[in-house]
């Protein structure tokens, strides 16, 4: 068994939770776990075959009602009967949860659902907590932590990409980034405890390569975190901003990424005066596009209250469009939000409008910044794929790279171990014992618990597992 258990999530209990959407719909699933799970549906399901629920076979279907009184025998009375339904026996320990499990399939209306779960909880069913399920699962070895993660991130993926990189970490027990960092702390710590603990003993010691293997961690640590940036940026898309002064034809542009009219486009200025984002995936990389206010001179609160939130989402972004009209001169405006947006990691100027008679052109816009310049119509769509191309580029994502979905607390215990690292380089480049070194190593040990889930606090777990919805 896995960490410390959660308050409330009591695993000695029987618990039940809606497994569907609270929507209605043709089909409604009602999830039991625990050690009264059958005994439980035994009572309150009368089969259209008889037979005793206790002791059917795992993995099996059966067909009958569920009913408001004890089930009994033979076909039930119809003012007994709550609803037609299929219930699935999955027997431990080969069950989600480890423990026995039946899943009740009815009819998907509201009432429906709710008058069947008012029917198991009066048998001593507690409604489960958020995620409990799946924290059963990882408190009795079923799933590690990291892959109680990529259930979480499974179900939350936007993009098809994105659930792909969820199930590969969900297959894999020990992701290879991970077995490698532990494989090199575990060395280096058995290298210092050996040196510590026995220094009679002709063992070989080289403080260089002590030295390089704190170099190695480091790294593995920088490729852990990086493959879960890019898990997070699968998840919730790279933040594209497009900016530029009013009737530059940003909302165009933005209709344009979403193949659909989203935002309201007109001749007017300033049309646009809140921050509007959506989706797309572009090549399976999922992007959040954000609409933003045209920066223009501050005139009343309204005005001045939209240029603040778009200076505040491009100061986010990891994208900048600075978008820009080809029919008309430009401005200060134009120039100022091309110098702020270059500023920025990556940016691309908008050479927009292109399919009017031309004023400005891309060579005018590369003696102000040093960027990428795309020319293209929003209106017609001409040059969107170039520009979609540089943003796949920028993106730095590909299917083949390596991903790792972590939560905030195992990303922050990761920078608590690279300064363990950074700590351990201080010491020995100071000259202290080996013994200080290997303190060090013994808390990176302890640190590499508390990342793979071996060891945790109740109210980390907690955390991580409030993230679910109840029936998962």
């Amino acid at each position: 068994m896995n960490g410390n258990a959660i308050k409330g999530y009591d695993l000695e209990d029987t618990i039940a939770a809606r497994a569907t959407a609270p929507l209605p719909a043709a089909i409604g699933v009602i999830r039991i776990s625990g050690p009264r799970a059958l005994a439980v549906v035994n009572e309150i399901f009368v089969p259209s075959r008889k037979k005793d629920l206790t002791r059917a076979r795992s993995f099996t279907l059966h067909h009958g009602w569920i009913v408001r009184d004890s089930a009994g025998e033979g076909l039930p009375d119809p003012d007994r009967i709550i609803d037609e339904a299929v219930v699935s026996v999955m027997r431990a320990p080969r069950t989600y949860t480890t423990e026995d499990m039946v899943e009740i399939s009815c009819h998907g209306g509201t009432v429906v659902l709710e008058s069947v779960m008012e029917r198991v909880c009066r048998q001593g069913v507690r409604v489960a907590r958020p995620g409990e399920f799946t924290y059963r699962a990882f408190m009795h070895g079923r799933l590690t932590l990291v892959q109680a993660e990529s259930v979480a991130e499974l179900i939350e993926a936007s993009t098809e990409a994105g659930a792909g990189h969820a199930v590969r970490q969900l297959q894999q027990r020990h992701p290879a980034l991970l077995e490698s960092l532990r494989a090199k702390i575990m060395e280096l710590y058995s290298a210092t405890q050996a040196a510590v603990n026995f220094p009679e003993e002709d063992i070989h010691f080289s403080l260089e390569k002590v030295r390089e293997g704190i170099e190695q961690v480091r790294s593995r640590i920088g490729a852990l975190r990086e493959a879960s940036r890019r898990a997070r940026t699968w998840k919730e898309g790279v933040y594209c901003v497009i900016c530029g002064k009013t009737n530059a034809g940003k909302s165009t542009l933005f209709n344009r990424f979403l193949r659909e009219d989203r935002v309201i486009v007109s001749n007017l200025p300033g049309t646009t005066r809140d921050v509007i984002q959506d989706t797309v995936a572009l090549d399976g990389i999922p992007f959040r596009v954000v609409d933003t206010a045209g920066l223009v001179d501050r005139r009343d609160a309204v005005t001045s209250a939209a240029v603040e939130k778009s200076r505040e989402a491009w100061s986010n972004a990891d994208i900048v469009l600075a978008v820009c009209d080809a029919s008309a001169a430009l401005d200060r405006h134009d120039k100022e939000i091309l110098r702020e947006c270059a500023a920025r990691p990556k940016a691309v100027a908008v050479l927009n409008k292109c399919d009017l008679p031309r004023v400005v052109s891309a060579e005018e816009i590369k003696t102000i910044v040093d960027i990428p310049v795309i020319e293209l119509s929003a209106l017609e769509g001409e040059g969107m794929r170039t520009l979609e191309q540089i943003l796949i580029r920028y993106a730095g994502l590909s299917p083949g790279q390596d991903t790792i979905f972590l939560s905030q607390f195992q990303r922050q215990v990761l920078e608590g171990m690279e300064q363990k690292c950074a700590d351990a380089e201080e010491y020995l480049a100071q000259g202290h014992p080996i013994d200080v070194v290997d303190l060090v190593f013994r808390e990176c040990v302890d640190e590499l618990a508390k990342l793979t889930g071996e060891v945790m606090s109740e109210e980390v777990l907690s955390s991580i597992f409030s993230r679910f919805c109840v029936g998962k």
